[in-house]
């Protein structure tokens, strides 16, 4: 299940945020506001409201986390990977905190699922190619380093596409020279 984490000068849980900023698998989104600041004001409803409009894959993903956290406490982080320039600022924190983005887009929820959505589906691609990238390092080893042929006749395949683009690149420089010659 994706966590929700609210931080503010009540909530002493800013440790908790910090554990899931060193996780090399957490995927945290984090909305960093300033109490008092009108653009802080207008968004923090839109970033709480991602809890109730994200959908069930979503919700399911136990690696997402939606924080929002008030500028006095990053004092208390140990582990934030940089400090925000302005405020509302929002980044997208991963592989342990190595990864730090600066979100900049919509200020709605629709917009923040979106960029959600986006992260987790590239997380999962990324996962996916490794796997596939195993798997055929598997399979040539199995061959004995062999080529299949689909791997010869897609070498095939591109040799008559550069043979094609050099008979166009002839076909130019003789039409070329052609109306030069008229001239």
């Amino acid at each position: 299940m994706v966590v929700f984490l609210h931080i503010d000068q009540d909530s002493k849980n800013h440790k908790e945020l910090d554990d899931y900023i060193k996780d090399d698998k957490k995927q945290i989104f984090l909305l960093i506001f300033m109490n008092g600041c009108g653009p802080c004001e207008a968004v923090k409803p839109e970033w709480k409201n991602i809890e109730f409009k994200l959908d069930d894959n979503l919700k399911n993903n136990e690696n997402i986390v939606v924080a929002d956290l008030e500028q006095s406490l990053l004092k208390n982080l140990e582990y934030l990977p940089k400090e925000p320039k302005g405020f509302p600022t929002m980044y997208y924190i991963t592989n342990g905190g190595k990864t730090c983005e600066d979100y900049d887009s919509g200020r709605d929820v629709n917009s923040f699922i979106k960029w959600i959505k986006s992260k987790e589906d590239k997380n999962l691609t990324e996962d996916k190619n490794l796997t596939e990238d195993k798997n055929l390092t598997e399979d040539k080893n199995q061959k004995g380093g062999k080529k299949s042929k689909k791997s010869k006749k897609s070498k095939k395949s591109k040799k008559s596409k550069k043979s094609k683009k050099s008979k166009k690149s002839k076909k130019r420089k003789q039409h070329s020279r052609k109306r030069n010659n008229k001239l």
